[in-house]
C-alpha cells in the first residue's frame, strides 16, 4: 500500500519520518509532503495562498509518485486563512 502523509500548520514533511521509516520496513511506500508555504517551503508562502494550492499540492505528489492504493494521513489544521502566516 501506499501512504501519502501530509503534516499540519507549519509542520514540514520531515515530521513523518519516524512513520514513513516504519511503513517502508513493513513493504509500504510512504511519501511526506510539505504543503506550499510551510516549513521549509516558507519562501512561497504568499496571501494569495489557497486551501487549493494545498489541494494541489497533494494531487501531484499522487499524480507524480504514481500513487495507486493509497491511504492518505493528514494532521488536521484547525482552520485554513488566506495568511499562511496568520496564527491557527
Amino acid at each position: 500500500m501506499d501512504f501519502l502523509l501530509i503534516p499540519g500548520a507549519w509542520l514540514g514533511s520531515w515530521v513523518w519520518d519516524d512513520v514513513a521509516d516504519i511503513l517502508r520496513r513493513k513493504g509500504h511506500r510512504a511519501f511526506g509532503v510539505t504543503l506550499t508555504g510551510m516549513a521549509d517551503r516558507v519562501h512561497l508562502a504568499s496571501p494569495d495562498l489557497t486551501l487549493e494550492d494545498a489541494v494541489n499540492d497533494v494531487q501531484n505528489i499522487l499524480r507524480y509518485r504514481g500513487l495507486r492504493k493509497q491511504c492518505i494521513q493528514w494532521i488536521e489544521r484547525a482552520r485554513w486563512d488566506s495568511d499562511p502566516r496568520s496564527p491557527t
